[in-house]
């Protein structure tokens, strides 16, 4: 049972253990999960081989189910271990029937990475991810407070701009919670004043 907090996310997916590779990505901020999903795709090309990510949209699995175990089960033509990707987060459809299979025996040499948008403790879907030994749940929530100005003066230092107080605050104030969004706005402004 893997549950990582949503501020310790990244620190985790950078490096996730050997015996985590399959990664449910959940929560009211779609370009965290989304960025968190690259991530996670990122390190699963590089520790497992593969030179591409085969990804799938809900639409896709709710008329095949079959398809993202058969995808993950099967042996890449150019080697490496297979990346599979699957978007969920318009809620249109369960999609657990299909991630079952892979949840109750998980493949030895495959990575699964779910996007999904809000689920409640209830949800099937992360109760299933939260009970499998093999997979992590890892939410991401809007940024608020003293997470969105951490996550502002990450960004400046990471472009090389050096944030007076003031501004910080008028920052925190007039951003959104969705750090993707956010992040765009910042290396735009940032790109202007470096």
């Amino acid at each position: 049972m893997t549950v990582v907090k949503d501020e310790n996310a990244e620190r985790y997916l950078v490096s996730p253990p050997d015996s985590i590779r399959m990664f449910l990505l959940y929560g009211n901020d779609p370009g965290t999960v989304t960025e968190r999903a690259r991530l996670v795709e990122r390190v699963a090309l590089q520790r497992g081989g593969a030179d591409s990510v085969q990804r799938f949209g809900s639409d896709l699995i709710a008329s095949t189910p079959g398809l993202i175990a058969e995808e993950a089960n099967s042996a890449s033509l150019f080697g490496g271990e297979p990346v599979v990707s699957l978007r969920v987060l318009d809620g249109r459809h369960n999609v657990i029937g299909a991630l079952t299979p892979l949840l109750e025996r998980p493949p030895d040499s495959a990575w699964l990475v779910v996007e999904a948008g809000e689920l409640t403790p209830a949800s099937p879907l992360r109760k299933a991810f939260e009970a499998s030994s093999r997979a992590a749940a890892i939410p991401a929530f809007h940024l608020e407070g003293a997470s969105l100005a951490s996550f502002i003066s990450a960004t400046a230092a990471d472009a090389g701009v050096v944030m007076e107080p003031a501004a910080l605050e008028m920052l925190a104030a007039h951003l959104g919670g969705d750090r993707l969004q956010s992040r765009g706005e910042l290396e735009k402004l940032f790109h202007y004043v470096a």
